[in-house]
C-alpha cells in the first residue's frame, strides 16, 4: 500500500511539476553562482531542462542589454495555514494565482544577469526578501533586503530606493548588511507600515549604474489580512531577566520564555567556563545576550550583544553550552582586539569552546584536515578567510590557535592578538605579527603547525569533519533554498523600543518546511552519536530534495505526511523520530508547551494514535 502512495503522489508531483514548467515558458530567469562558490550551497535543476535554461539565458542577457528593469517572477503567496514557497522569489505574489492542496514547490533553475561580462557597477541579482516572513501580515513594520553585487560600490553614487505601487521612492536610508555566510544585502529597515494595507502590492527597487538608465528590480508582496497573524505572536511579548553575568532579553511565549530558569543556570556557567579558560573575567557585564525563537544562519552571532537562536525545531543542532562559550569569548576579546585578523578572531572562539558546534578534541579533529586534504595554505585563509569553506576554516584557525598556546604560552598569544599600529593587513600582518612575537614568520610558524598537526591521531575525526561539512552546507543550501533569514535583524532594545514582536520569531512553518527541518535535525542526531552511516543515508535524502524539489521518495514522504497529520490536528511539529511504521512526534498546539504524539502508518497513510 505504501508504495502505491507513494506512487500516487509521484504522479500528483509531476501534474503540478508539468504545469509550472509551461507556465514558466514565459518567466525570466535568474542564477545566482556565488551560491555555488562562496558558500558551499548549491542551486541546481531538473537537467532535462538545460538546452531550454542556454536559450531563456540568451535572451534574458539580451533583454537586459535593451532595458534596465528586471521583473521578478511572481509566485503564489497563499493564505494561513502557509503553504510551502518555492527557492526563488519569497517576497512575490500573484493576483489570480491558484493554491495546489499539495502545494509542492517547482523551482526553476536560472541564468545570470550581468551587466557586463565583469560588471564594475553595483547590480541586482533579483533576490529580494520581505521580513518578517515568509509570510506577512497587515500591521507588519516591514524591512526589505535585496541582494547586490558590488555593493561596495553603491556608496560612490547617488543612494538606491524603494518604492511601492508607483509611489513616490520612500524617504529612508539603506545601508549595506555584510554577510559572512552568503551574500551581502542593502536593507531597507522598517521601511514600511502594512497596517490596513492587506492585499497585493508592487515592490520597485533602483539601484545606479554607470549607464544612462538605472537598474530596477520589480517584484510583488501580499500582505494577509491581520486576523490571520500567528496565535504566538498576538500574545507574545519582550521580557528580561538580569543574572550576575549577563541580561537576557527574550520574547514570551517561546522557547527560551518557557526554559529561561534552565538557560538562565546554562549560560551563568558556560561564562565562568569562558573566563576560567580566558584566564581573566569580561568586561562589559552584564553582557546583553537576545534569544531569538527562529534560525539566524547558523544559530548565533555577536554585534554589540550576543544573538542566540534557542527554538524548539533547531535543525542546525546547537550546542547551547559551546555557542554560549563560542559568541562569549567573542565579547571577552573584543578589548583586545585591534588589528586582529579574522583568522585568530574566529580560532580562539573556537579555541576557547572547545569545539566548533559541540566539544571537540581540537589537535585530533584539526589533523583530520590533513588525512582529508582539505588543509588550507595559512596565507590564503588569511587573506580572505569566509571565502573559504566554513567549517574547515574555523577548525583549522582552532588548530593554530591551539598550536600557538600548547607550543608557546597563552600570554604570547594575547601579545600577538593585541598587536597595534602594523601598517599591513591579513596574511601580511599575520607574518609581520608572528616575527615580532614569536621570532619566526609566517612560513616558519606553518611549517612548525603542519608537523604538530601530522603528530596527532585523528581516527574518527576524519569521519566525523566531513560528515559534519556536508551537514552543515546542507543546511546552508535548505536555507538559501526555502527558509533565507534575514541578514540585518535588528537589535533587540530597538524592537523593544517600538513594541515589534514578529522578526525575532516568524519562520517558515509549512510542512515541507517542517519535514526537511526534522531530516536535518535527525542527521544531526545521528552525527552526534557517531552514527555515520545513518547520517550520511539522512544528508542524501535531503539534497535529493534540494536536487529535484520532489517530496514524493521515502524518507521524506515519510516526514512529510507525519507533518501534515500534526497540522491536520492542529499541531506544529517540532521533532519527528521515525522508527518503522511509528513515530514520535514532539509538537505544540499550545505556546510554547511541548506535547509528545505518537504517530502510526496504517498501510495508507500517518494516523495520530488516539487513547484507547
Amino acid at each position: 500500500m505504501r508504495n502505491e502512495y507513494s506512487l500516487i503522489y509521484s504522479l500528483q508531483f509531476t501534474v503540478h511539476s508539468l504545469r509550472s514548467k509551461i507556465t514558466r515558458h514565459l518567466s525570466p530567469i535568474t542564477y545566482h553562482p556565488s551560491r555555488a562558490t562562496h558558500h558551499g550551497s548549491r542551486v541546481t535543476g531538473h537537467r532535462s531542462w538545460a538546452k531550454r535554461q542556454m536559450l531563456f539565458a540568451l535572451l534574458a542577457l539580451f533583454t537586459l542589454a535593451c532595458s534596465p528593469t528586471l521583473l521578478a517572477t511572481p509566485t503564489p503567496t497563499p493564505t494561513s495555514p502557509p503553504v510551502f514557497q518555492g527557492p526563488a522569489g519569497s517576497a512575490t505574489a500573484t493576483p489570480t494565482a491558484a493554491v495546489s492542496p499539495i502545494a509542492l514547490p517547482s523551482p526553476l533553475p536560472t541564468a545570470t544577469l550581468f551587466p557586463t561580462a565583469t560588471p564594475r557597477t553595483p547590480w541586482l541579482t533579483g533576490d529580494i526578501h520581505v521580513y518578517p516572513g515568509p509570510l506577512h501580515y497587515a500591521g507588519d513594520i516591514v524591512s526589505v533586503e535585496v541582494v547586490v553585487e558590488n555593493i561596495g560600490k553603491l556608496e560612490e553614487g547617488p543612494a538606491a530606493t524603494l518604492a511601492i505601487d508607483a509611489q513616490a521612492p520612500l524617504q529612508v536610508e539603506p545601508f549595506a548588511a555584510y554577510s559572512p555566510l552568503r551574500q551581502d544585502v542593502l536593507v531597507f529597515r522598517w521601511v514600511w507600515d502594512t497596517t490596513d494595507q492587506a492585499g497585493l502590492h508592487e515592490l520597485i527597487v533602483t539601484v545606479p549604474t554607470e549607464q544612462e538608465q538605472p537598474q530596477q528590480l520589480i517584484s510583488h508582496v501580499e500582505i494577509l489580512p491581520r486576523s490571520e497573524r500567528p496565535s504566538q505572536e498576538r500574545i507574545a511579548d519582550w521580557a528580561e531577566r538580569i543574572i550576575p553575568c549577563c541580561r537576557l532579553d527574550y520574547i514570551t511565549q517561546t522557547a527560551a520564555g518557557r526554559d529561561i530558569n534552565i538557560l538562565a543556570g546554562e549560560i551563568t556557567s558556560s561564562i565562568a567556563a569562558v573566563e576560567e579558560k580566558l584566564g581573566f573575567p569580561v568586561s562589559g557585564k552584564p553582557i546583553p545576550i537576545t534569544l531569538i525563537d527562529n534560525i539566524w544562519g547558523h544559530g548565533a552571532f555577536v554585534r554589540n550583544d550576543v544573538v542566540i537562536s534557542y527554538v524548539d525545531r533547531d535543525y542546525v543542532g546547537l550546542d547551547i553550552d559551546n555557542i554560549i562559550r563560542h559568541e562569549g569569548t567573542h565579547y571577552a576579546m573584543r578589548p583586545l582586539q585591534h588589528q586582529t585578523p579574522i583568522i585568530l578572531v574566529e580560532g580562539v572562539a573556537v579555541y576557547a569552546a572547545e569545539g566548533h558546534y559541540k566539544p571537540e578534541p581540537i589537535p585530533e579533529r584539526a589533523a583530520a584536515l590533513l588525512a582529508l586534504d582539505a588543509y588550507i595554505p595559512l596565507a590564503d585563509l588569511a587573506t580572505d578567510f569566509y571565502s573559504h569553506q566554513h567549517e574547515i576554516a574555523y577548525l583549522e584557525a582552532a588548530g593554530l590557535v591551539s598550536y600557538l598556546i600548547e607550543t608557546y604560552d597563552w600570554n604570547t598569544f594575547l601579545t600577538l592578538y593585541s598587536t597595534t599600529e602594523l601598517e599591513t593587513q591579513e596574511a601580511e600582518w599575520l607574518d609581520q605579527a608572528l616575527e615580532l612575537t614569536y621570532g619566526k614568520g609566517l612560513n616558519e610558524i606553518e611549517a612548525e603547525y603542519k608537523a604538530w598537526l601530522g603528530q596527532q591521531n585523528p581516527g574518527e575525526q576524519v569521519e566525523d569533519l566531513r560528515l559534519t561539512v556536508e551537514l552543515f552546507s546542507t543546511v546552508r543550501r535548505y536555507q538559501a533554498a526555502y527558509a533565507p533569514y534575514q541578514e540585518a535583524l535588528p537589535a533587540a532594545d530597538e524592537a523593544t523600543e517600538r513594541d515589534l514582536i514578529a522578526e525575532f520569531v516568524r519562520e517558515p512553518t509549512a510542512p515541507e518546511n517542517i519535514a526537511l527541518e526534522a531530516m536535518l535535525a535527525q542527521a544531526g542526531h545521528h552525527l552526534r552519536q557517531g552514527n555515520y552511516t545513518s547520517c550520511e543515508a539522512v544528508l542524501q535524502a535531503i539534497n535529493q530534495v534540494l536536487d529535484d524539489h520532489n517530496f514524493a521518495a521515502v524518507p521524506v514522504s515519510d516526514y512529510l505526511s507525519i507533518a501534515r497529520a500534526a497540522a491536520s490536528e492542529g499541531y506544529e511539529a517540532q521533532h519527528i523520530d521515525i522508527l518503522g511504521n511509528q513515530a514520535t512526534v514532539q509538537a505544540i498546539r499550545i505556546w510554547p508547551k511541548l506535547e509528545v504524539l505518537a504517530f502510526f502508518h496504517d498501510g495508507t497513510e500517518w494516523r495520530l494514535k488516539t487513547g484507547e
